[in-house]
C-alpha cells in the first residue's frame, strides 16, 4: 500500500488550484452538498448530481447560484477533472471504475476539506469507538479556551468549517474507512486508529483486507514528525509497521492501555476507558493542562446509544447500545458489564462471524433476547450449549419480556451487535424506540 503525500502545500495556492476547476460531485447529501458549497465559494465549476429526486433531497433545495445540479438521472461525470463521490458508493462501483480508468482525480470530501484549511486536523478512525474519542478530544481542546470542532463521519462535514475555522483551531475528524479508501491527503497533526475489528466486508466486496487497509490508510496521512495513537491490546504495532512505506515521512508510534485508576466519567465501561485514555493521551502531547481535560471529562455526556442508560426500574438498569452495530462494538459493552445481564441481540444480517459473540453470551448473560435476522442462528447456536434464550423476534416483545424476568441489582442491555436495517432505517432509530419503550415500562 503506497499512498505518497504531497509536500506541505501553500494554502493560498491550494485554495487558488480550485478556481475554475471542473468538479463531479456524487451524492446530494450532507457531505456531497457541503463539498458542492465549498468548490463553489472557491471558484469552482461544481455540478453535483444524484440518481434521486430533489423531492428526496432537502439539503439540495437551498444550494448557491453557479452550482449545475442533475438529479434523477444516474451520478454524471462528463467533462470533470476532480470526482468527490458520495461515500455510501462503494469503491467498485462501476461508475467509479469508469472514473479512475478515464484519468479523473478521485477525492473523498475530508480530503478536499483539508486541503484547504488553516486549522490543525486530528483524525480518528477505526470500527469502534472513533465517535466517542473524536468528541471527547474536542472537549479536552475546548476546556483549553481553544477553538475546536468535531467534524466529519460523526455527521457535521470537514468542508463545512474548512474555511471558518481559524489557524490557531483544530478540526478534530472522524474518517469512517468509507472515506479513507478515496483520501490520499490529510496534513493531520495526530491520529489515532481505536481497533480494527470485522466489519462492513460487503462495502469493499467481501474482502477483510481491503477494509483493514482503508483504515490503515492513515498511517500515511499525518503531517512529518506526526504521530499516531494505537491501543496496545487491540491492533497489532507490526501491522503498523507494515503498512507504513519507506518512502512516506517519519511517524512516531504512540501505543495506549487502560488507566491504572478509572478516570472520572459518565461513561460505561472498560473501552471507553480506553477512549478517555487517549484523549488524555492526545491532551498531553499537545502541550495542553490535563487537569482541564479531566474536568471535562467528568461532565461529558454519552453520545447517545453508545452504553447509554435509558432507565433504572426497581433497581434494574436499563442500557442502550444500539450504535454496537457489529460483533466487537457488541462485545465491548457485555465485557464491560459487572451486573449479571440480560441480553436483546440480533439485527440485519450482513455475513458477519458471530461465534465470539455466542461465546460471550453463554458466559455473561443469564437470558438472552434475540431478535431480528440475525436472532434465529444466535438462538438456535445458544440452545446448543444449553443457554438461556429466546427468539421474540421484535425489540418490543424483547424488552416487555425482560421487564418481567429481571430482578434487582442485573442490567438489560439491548447489544445488536448487528446493523438495522432489517427492522428500523438506522440505529438511531432502533436506539430511540429502545429509550420509548423502557419509559413506557
Amino acid at each position: 500500500m503506497v499512498i505518497k503525500q504531497p509536500d506541505i502545500h501553500n494554502i493560498h495556492a491550494e485554495r487558488e488550484w480550485w478556481r475554475g476547476r471542473k468538479v463531479a460531485v456524487w451524492g446530494a447529501a450532507r457531505s456531497g452538498v457541503s463539498a458542492a458549497k465549498l468548490l463553489a465559494s472557491l471558484g469552482a465549476e461544481v455540478t453535483l448530481s444524484d440518481p434521486r429526486d430533489e423531492v428526496s433531497l432537502p439539503l439540495a433545495h437551498c444550494l448557491p447560484q453557479g452550482i449545475k445540479t442533475s438529479f434523477g438521472v444516474p451520478n454524471q461525470l462528463k467533462d470533470a477533472e476532480v470526482l468527490i463521490p458520495s461515500p455510501g458508493l462503494k469503491p467498485s462501483h462501476p461508475l467509479i471504475e469508469r472514473a479512475r480508468v478515464s484519468g479523473v482525480r478521485i477525492m473523498s470530501e475530508i480530503e478536499l476539506g483539508s486541503r484547504v484549511t488553516e486549522a490543525k486536523i486530528i483524525a480518528i478512525t477505526g470500527t469502534d469507538g472513533k465517535s466517542t474519542t473524536t468528541r471527547l478530544i474536542e472537549e479536552a481542546i475546548s476546556a483549553q479556551g481553544c477553538w475546536s470542532r468535531s467534524v466529519g463521519n460523526i455527521g457535521d462535514p470537514l468542508s463545512n468549517w474548512a474555511l471558518e475555522a481559524p489557524s490557531d483551531g483544530y478540526l478534530v475528524v472522524e474518517v469512517s474507512a468509507f472515506q479513507l479508501w478515496s483520501t490520499s491527503y490529510l496534513n493531520a497533526e495526530l491520529g489515532v486508529i481505536t481497533n480494527i475489528a470485522e466489519d462492513h466486508h460487503d462495502y469493499f466486496d467481501g474482502s477483510a483486507s481491503a477494509y483493514r487497509d482503508a483504515k490503515l490508510r492513515l498511517t500515511t496521512l499525518l503531517k512529518p514528525g506526526g504521530a499516531l495513537f494505537y491501543p496496545r491490546e487491540r491492533l497489532s504495532l507490526d501491522l503498523l509497521i507494515e503498512a507504513r512505506d519507506a518512502s512516506t515521512s517519519p511517524l512516531e508510534l504512540i501505543s495506549y492501555d487502560l488507566p491504572k485508576a478509572p478516570i472520572p466519567s459518565l461513561l460505561i465501561g472498560r473501552h471507553n476507558q480506553l477512549n478517555l485514555c487517549v484523549a488524555l493521551g492526545i491532551t498531553e502531547r499537545l502541550g495542553f493542562d490535563l487537569s482541564k481535560a479531566r474536568a471535562a471529562f467528568r461532565d461529558f455526556s454519552p453520545l447517545p446509544y453508545r452504553m447509554t442508560l435509558s432507565g433504572v426500574i426497581d433497581g434494574v438498569r436499563y442500557v442502550n447500545d444500539s450504535k454496537a452495530s457489529n460483533v466487537h462494538a457488541a462485545l465491548s459493552g457485555i465485557l464491560s458489564v459487572q451486573e449479571p445481564l440480560l441480553v436483546i441481540t440480533g439485527g440485519y444480517d450482513k455475513g458477519l462471524d458471530l461465534e465470539e459473540l455466542i461465546s460471550a453470551l453463554h458466559r455473561k448473560a443469564r437470558l438472552v433476547y434475540c431478535i431480528g435476522q440475525t436472532g434465529v442462528s444466535i438462538h438456535n447456536r445458544l440452545l446448543d450449549l444449553n443457554a438461556k434464550s429466546s427468539y421474540v423476534e421484535t425489540l418490543e416483545k424483547a424488552v416487555i419480556s425482560a421487564r418481567e424476568n429481571a430482578f434487582e441489582g442485573e442490567m438489560v442491555l439491548l447489544s445488536p451487535a448487528a446493523s438495522s436495517f432489517d427492522q428500523f432505517k438506522n440505529f438511531e432509530e432502533r436506539g430511540a424506540l429502545f429509550d420509548t419503550l423502557v419509559s413506557r415500562l
